[in-house]
């Protein structure tokens, strides 16, 4: 038996060290995979020189650090603008953001329930001048709601879309032509600068003022007018007007004096 023993314990001394080096074995690749994982989930070399972590590896190792301090003075000058451009303690009490510092806190629920009050009364208004339903389907802003069905609005929508486009056709097809528009001054002459159209409207004022201005000095009056029998039929017919004014102001004097006169009797 005692040989039988030793021969055991020879076994299991020599079974210990292999056991202990696949244990060793398994840790190292346990440990190889961890770090297999994390060399795939770390950040690029980018996004660690976008956060400043690592240095700009395109930049000369002498001058990083310019570039460093440049980035330094860049960014507070930002800052200081961010900061004079931000709104003052007035103007974010005055938005209700910032709580007035010399207000209580009771005073300031007061102040917010006023607030709120006003607001909901020039909601309330706004709300009672809103254009109605109707009116704003008239105006194309709201489909036709519950007369129609949702799968046919966008059909709806369609129609009314080419209608209006048949309407515009038709008015550019009746437009008048460019020529019309330019003789009455409409549009400018397509030989001229657009720049040069002011002062060109103002020479054809010039002219046409210096073309009318002979012929007003050379019309004839009205007595000359009237011995060629050209205003006769009018002076004519403006005295016969003023005449019938005068008898129908005489009538009116009378008939009010003849009241007056029965108002006095009476």
């Amino acid at each position: 038996r005692t040989p039988h023993v030793l021969r055991g314990g020879a076994a299991g001394a020599t079974a210990a060290p292999t056991l202990v080096a696949r244990q060793v074995v398994l840790q190292q690749q346990l440990s190889r995979d961890q770090l297999e994982r994390q060399l795939v989930r770390r950040p690029s070399q980018e996004r660690l020189t976008s956060a400043n972590i690592l240095k700009d590896v395109r930049v000369a190792p002498s001058m990083q650090s310019t570039q460093e301090r440049l980035k330094f003075y860049r960014t507070r000058g930002q800052l200081d603008y961010h900061i004079s451009q931000r709104p003052s303690v007035n103007a974010l009490v005055d938005a209700n953001i910032l709580r007035a510092p010399n207000v209580s806190g009771r005073l300031a629920a007061i102040a917010a329930e006023v607030e709120f009050q006003r607001k909901s009364d020039a909601l309330e208004r706004k709300i009672g001048q809103r254009p109605s339903a109707d009116e704003l389907r008239d105006k194309g802003v709201l489909t036709s709601g519950g007369q129609l069905a949702p799968s046919l609005h966008n059909t709806a929508r369609e129609l009314h879309f080419l209608r209006t486009a048949a309407k515009v056709r038709t008015g550019v097809q009746h437009r008048p032509p460019a020529a019309s528009l330019r003789a009455a001054h409409i549009l400018s002459q397509p030989s001229v600068a657009p720049s040069l159209h002011d002062a060109v409207v103002v020479l054809e004022r010039h002219k046409v003022a210096e073309t009318l201005q002979p012929r007003v000095e050379r019309r004839p009056d009205s007595a000359e007018l009237s011995q060629r029998n050209i205003l006769k039929g009018k002076i004519k017919e403006r005295q016969q007007l003023l005449h019938t004014n005068s008898i129908r102001r005489t009538l009116d004097a009378a008939l009010l004096e003849q009241r007056a006169a029965a108002a006095a009797a009476a």
